[in-house]
């Protein structure tokens, strides 16, 4: 099974990291930079198991990026779970006045560090069944293709909820790309702070960093500007046998605007039953779900 790819973390969703040395080795083409091609991790081709509920399938084609590892069928749906955190006594609502239907809460407490195993962990992740030849060049899956073609279909998503988003470019980090990692600018104050209130457990009022994309992103434009982000970890699973391919794209750091992805990605999102968002607080719904263009998929046998 293929591991997981992370990117460099990226504190509380802003532009806080530095300039590293991943684009001086990219080639550039008519002053574009050429990007790699993405490997699929998985040599075997998924075969879908009519025995097992949809979700369970949709997990199994994200495992091996580090999805639902340890999610599985049950008798009864709603009893899904990632595997117990231990002590999660200290639900609180987020209380920020723009948490909109209440189907996630906020935990927070020292019981977070406790009972929490990296291995089930991770965050909610887009799982996107494609055309290989919609996002490849040269018959291999192009990096830039597939991170734009995901950043699409999660700006659509968001629109729902958020027509007002004002979007930024669609970057890779210069210390990521080699982690194939997907950074979509959102350059707006009200949004900015409201996903810092809701990683910050409080809400938030500091100054907002302004940085030069260019300093920060590969193919970030040479400007200053005041600049959040919502960024996915980008894996590509397995080919299908009908020579589709799997893209999964895990959510980090931006929870203001996970539960619009939830609600009204084109596609599937794996939903845990709890996840980080920072080192404070994680989110929790009431079990694990897989949401399909909105409708809630359970992990319940489909023989029921």
């Amino acid at each position: 099974m293929g591991l997981k790819l992370k990117i460099t973390a990226l504190s509380l969703g802003l532009l806080l990291v530095g300039c590293g040395s991943t684009s001086k080795n990219l080639s550039k083409v008519d002053g574009e930079f050429i990007y790699p091609s993405m490997p699929i991790l998985e040599e075997s081709v998924f075969v879908w198991n009519e025995n097992e509920s949809e979700a369970l399938n949709v997990v199994k084609m994200a495992q091996p990026a580090g999805i639902g590892n340890s999610l599985r069928d049950y008798q009864d749906g709603t009893q899904a779970s990632i595997g117990q955190i231990g002590g999660l006594s200290g639900l609180v609502d987020a209380g920020f006045g723009f948490w909109s239907s209440g189907l996630f809460t906020v935990v927070q407490g020292e019981s977070l560090r406790a009972g929490v195993n990296n291995a089930v962990e991770f965050n909610p992740a887009i799982v996107d069944v494609v055309n290989k030849n919609d996002v490849s060049i040269n018959g291999a899956p192009s990096y830039k293709l597939v991170r734009n073609y995901i950043a699409q279909k999660v700006k659509a998503a968001i629109a729902i909820e958020h027509p007002d988003v004002t979007w930024g470019g669609v970057y890779s980090v210069h210390s990521g790309v080699e982690k194939n990692d997907l950074f979509l600018v959102f350059n707006d104050e009200a949004s900015c702070r409201k996903n810092r209130s809701l990683m910050r457990g409080e809400v938030d009022t500091k100054p907002i960093a302004v940085r030069k994309l260019s300093d920060v992103f590969i193919d970030g434009p040479n400007e200053n500007g005041t600049y959040c982000g919502f960024s996915f970890d980008l894996s590509i699973t397995y080919t299908t046998e009908s020579d589709d391919i799997v893209i999964v794209a895990e959510s980090l750091y931006a929870p203001y605007f996970v539960e619009a992805l939830v609600n009204h990605y084109d596609g599937y999102v794996v939903v845990p039953d709890y996840y980080k968002f920072s080192s404070k607080s994680v989110m929790r719904t009431k079990y694990a779900y897989v949401s399909k263009s909105g409708e809630k998929l359970l992990f319940e046998n489909p023989s029921k």
